[in-house]
């Protein structure tokens, strides 16, 4: 269900944890956070919303 993301960026470790992290942004300017976990069964843990209103910039860059 990626298509409801405009943006897809990875930034590598936004945590600190040491796992590559994934930043999103759906078309309502919502900008979601997926930890990765490190398991390549499922790579990524449950979204979280870190940002709002990110529709107003025409690119993210990791």
């Amino acid at each position: 269900n990626w298509q409801i993301y405009n943006t897809l960026v990875g930034f590598g470790d936004l945590t600190g944890d040491g796992r590559a992290d994934l930043l999103a942004r759906d078309a309502s300017g919502g900008l979601w956070l997926y930890r990765g976990t490190g398991n390549p069964a499922a790579p990524f843990a449950t979204r979280v919303q870190v940002g709002t209103n990110w529709q107003i910039y025409n690119t993210l860059v990791g």
